[in-house]
C-alpha cells in the first residue's frame, strides 16, 4: 500500500496539474472536449469569485481530520462520526451555493435561474403547459415533440413534479404568493416569468429544493455503502470526497444530482437484499430504479452494473451463482415486477408505454451526426475530469487490484465490477452527450471504491491532505474557468430614476395594492397631445409588470383619449423597481384634433394584462377605488 501511494503521490499530481495549467491557460479547446461538444469557457476568469470555496474546502478538510482523529481516540466513535457525516451534509449545499456565486452575487437568484431557465432546464416551461394532467399524460409521446430542449427527450416524470408542487402551492395561496414574491424578486425582467400566477411560478421552487436535499441524502447514502463494505472511516472519507467532486459542486440545481442519490438508494436495496435473502428488497431496488427511469431513461444503465455487482460477488464469495438460483430467480422476477411498476400504471391508467416514449424521444436524441470514435474517447475522459482526476486515477487502480485478486476468489465486488461496468457503457452508449451530467449517478460508486484506500486503522491524514488538496485545485479551477450552465435569464437590469419629486409637479398619494405609490404628477397640451409624467415609489415587491391605463374624460364622463402602456415602456418592467428609487413614467395620449375648450379629467391606474383585473387604490383619506382621479386638465 505505502508503495501504491508513493507512485500515485507523482502521478497524479502530474496529471492534475497538467489539466489546471492547460485549463487556466487554454492551452487547447480540446482540454474542453472535442468540437461535437465542448465546455465553454467564462469570457473572464472568475478567480476573485472562487476564494471562498477554497476556504471552505478547505474548513472541510480540516473537519474531517479533526473528527476522524477524535472518533479513534474517543470512546463513543459513533457519536463522532454522526457529527462527521451531519457536518458533511451541511457542507454539501454550502459548498454548491459558494459555487453559484461565481455566477451571480445572491446564489439564490442563480439557483432559480437554474430551476427555470428553458436553456437549463426546460422541465419547467414543460410543466406550465400541463393544464389538464391526465390530457397530457394520455397524449405525452404526441406533446414530446413540442416541448422545449431537454424535456422533448425525457419521460413525463420531471414535468409532473413542476406540475404537482403549483398545484400544492396553489392549495397553500399565502404560501405560494410569499415564495413567488421572493422569485419576482430574483428575476424581475423576464415577461414570460412576470406574468405566471403565483402557483406557476412558486412551482421552480421544486427544481431549487429537491437537487439540493438529494445531493445531501446522497452523502448520507455513500456513507452508508462505503461504511458496510470498508468500515467506518472509509464511509466518513467517501462521503467527504462526494462534496468535493467536481460534478457534484458545478451542478447545483440540475435534476441530474437527484440520479446520484437513487442510485445509493437502489445500492442500499440490492446490498440488503443479498445479505438478508429477501425477495422484498429486490422488489424495492426494481421500484426505485422504475422512478428513476420516468424521470430519465438513462438511469435504467444502473440495471447493468447491478448484474455485474450480483455477479462480482458471487465470485468474491465463492458461490456458485447457478447453485443458488432458488434464490436468484425469484429475486430477478422481483425486480423486474419493481422495474414494471410505475410504467405498467402509466400503461394501465393513460394507455402509453414505454416503447412509445422511446420512440418519440429517439429520434430527437440521436437525431445528429457524432464521430462514434471521438465519443469512445470523451466519454470516458469527460468522466474522469468531473468525477475527480485523482479520484479517478485512483479508482483505476483499486479496480485493477480488487480483479487481479477476484482471481484468486477475493477483492470488493463493487470495485471488480465498476471498471468493467464503465468499460461496457463507454461502448454501448448511443448518443453524444453531457456526460458530467448524464454519468453523474454512477459517481458514487466511484468514490466507494476509492474510499478503500482511507480504511487502515491508523490514521493516514497526509493521504487525505493530499488528495483533497489536489482536488481543490482542479474544483476551483473549473468553477474559475468553465461556464457548464449557461442560462438566458436577465438579473436586476438598469433602472432610470429620478432623485426627487421635480418643485413643478403636483403631490399626490395613491397606494396600488401595497405595491406602488403614486407621489406626484405633472401634465401638460402640445396640439393634439396630452403629455402625463407619472411619479411612482415602491411600497413592496410588485407582484406583476402591471400595464397603466390612462383615459381622458369629458365633462359628460364619456372617454375622448386613451393609453395604455407599462410604466417605462417596460424598460424594466415594475417587478424590477426598487425600494427607495423614484421613477418618472411618461405616457402621451393623442386627443381630438378639434376638442372643445374646457375642463378635462384624467383617470389613470393599474391592470394585470392577462387577467385585465385593476389593481385595488387606497387614496389618502383612505378610500377604496380602483383608479385614481386628476383634474380639471382645461383645454383652451
Amino acid at each position: 500500500m505505502k508503495t501504491l501511494w508513493r507512485r500515485s503521490w507523482l502521478i497524479i499530481s502530474v496529471i492534475t496539474l497538467a489539466y489546471v495549467f492547460a485549463l487556466s491557460l487554454d492551452v487547447s479547446p480540446y482540454v474542453r472536449g472535442p468540437e461535437e461538444w465542448r465546455w465553454a469557457r467564462r469570457p473572464i476568469a472568475q478567480w476573485d469569485k472562487v476564494w471562498p470555496l477554497a476556504l471552505v474546502l478547505a474548513l472541510i478538510e480540516v473537519g474531517v481530520w479533526w473528527i476522524d482523529r477524535r472518533a479513534q481516540q474517543a470512546n463513543r466513535a459513533r457519536r463522532w462520526m454522526a457529527l462527521g457525516v451531519a457536518w458533511l451534509v451541511v457542507a454539501a449545499p454550502i459548498v454548491q451555493m459558494l459555487d453559484l456565486r461565481a455566477d451571480r452575487a445572491d446564489p439564490f437568484e442563480a439557483l432559480f435561474d437554474r430551476a427555470v431557465d428553458v436553456a437549463a432546464n426546460s422541465y419547467f416551461t414543460a410543466g406550465l403547459r400541463i393544464a389538464n394532467v391526465d390530457e397530457a399524460l394520455r397524449t405525452y409521446p404526441q406533446l414530446m415533440p413540442t416541448l422545449d430542449i431537454h424535456a422533448q427527450v425525457h419521460p413525463p416524470g420531471l414535468p409532473l413534479i413542476y406540475w404537482a408542487a403549483g398545484r400544492v402551492l396553489g392549495a397553500a395561496p399565502t404560501l405560494g404568493r410569499q415564495v413567488s414574491l421572493w422569485f419576482r424578486q430574483l428575476e424581475c425582467n423576464d415577461i414570460n416569468l412576470t406574468l405566471l400566477s403565483d402557483a406557476q411560478l412558486a412551482s421552480g421552487l421544486a427544481g431549487m429544493l429537491i437537487p439540493l436535499l438529494a445531493n445531501m441524502l446522497t452523502v448520507l447514502g455513500i456513507f452508508k455503502l462505503a461504511k458496510d463494505r470498508f468500515g467506518d472511516r472509509a464511509g466518513l472519507y467517501a462521503a467527504a470526497l462526494w462534496v468535493i467532486v467536481p460534478s457534484a459542486v458545478l451542478f447545483p440545481g440540475s435534476w441530474s444530482l437527484v440520479y446520484p442519490c437513487l442510485a445509493c438508494l437502489t445500492w442500499l436495496a440490492v446490498d440488503a437484499g443479498l445479505r438478508r435473502r429477501k425477495v422484498i428488497w429486490f422488489l424495492l431496488a426494481g421500484v426505485l430504479l422504475s422512478i428513476g427511469t420516468f424521470l430519465e431513461l438513462g438511469t435504467a444503465a444502473l440495471g447493468v452494473f447491478l448484474i455485474l455487482y450480483i455477479l462480482a460477488r458471487y465470485v468474491t464469495e465463492r458461490r456458485n451463482p447457478l447453485r443458488d438460483l432458488h434464490f436468484l430467480l425469484p429475486a430477478l422476477l422481483a425486480a423486474l415486477i419493481g422495474i414494471s411498476s410505475i410504467w405498467g400504471v402509466y400503461q394501465l391508467g393513460y394507455g402509453v408505454n414505454l416503447k412509445q416514449i422511446v420512440d418519440a424521444m429517439y429520434p430527437i436524441h440521436t437525431g445528429y451526426t457524432f464521430d462514434r470514435l471521438t465519443w469512445l474517447i470523451n466519454h470516458p475522459y469527460e468522466f474522469a475530469v468531473f468525477l475527480g482526476l485523482p479520484i479517478f486515477y485512483l479508482l483505476i487502480v483499486v479496480s485493477i487490484r480488487a480483479i487481479k485478486e477476484a482471481r484468486a476468489r477475493q477483492g470488493d465486488a463493487l470495485s471488480v465490477s465498476f471498471l468493467i461496468s464503465l468499460i461496457v457503457l463507454t461502448l454501448v452508449d448511443p448518443a453524444r452527450d453531457e456526460t458530467a451530467r448524464t454519468w453523474m449517478l454512477f459517481m458514487p460508486f466511484a468514490v466507494i471504491a476509492v474510499s478503500q484506500l482511507f480504511a487502515a486503522q491508523a490514521p493516514r491524514p497526509a493521504r487525505f491532505s493530499w488528495l483533497w488538496s489536489l482536488m481543490t485545485v482542479q474544483v476551483v479551477t473549473m468553477l474559475a474557468v468553465l461556464n457548464v450552465v449557461q442560462v438566458g435569464l436577465y438579473g436586476l437590469p438598469p433602472r432610470t430614476t429620478v432623485e426627487a419629486l421635480p418643485p413643478t409637479a403636483h403631490a399626490v398619494q395613491a397606494d396600488f395594492g401595497g405595491m406602488a405609490q403614486l407621489i406626484g404628477y405633472e401634465t401638460q397640451i402640445q396640439n393634439d397631445r396630452l403629455i402625463v409624467d407619472w411619479y411612482w415609489r415602491r411600497n413592496g415587491q410588485i407582484d406583476q409588470p402591471y400595464v397603466v391605463f390612462n383615459h381622458v374624460l369629458n365633462e359628460q364622463r364619456q372617454m375622448i383619449g386613451q393609453q395604455d402602456a407599462r410604466p417605462q415602456a417596460g424598460q424594466p418592467l415594475m417587478t424590477c423597481w426598487q425600494p427607495d428609487e423614484i421613477y418618472a413614467d411618461q405616457h402621451v395620449i393623442r386627443l381630438a384634433l378639434e376638442l372643445p375648450p374646457g375642463p378635462y379629467t384624467l383617470e389613470m391606474g393599474l391592470y394585470n394584462a392577462v387577467t385585465s383585473q385593476r389593481v385595488p387604490v387606497t387614496t389618502l383619506d383612505g378610500s377604496q377605488t380602483d383608479h385614481v382621479e386628476i383634474g380639471p386638465i382645461e383645454v383652451k
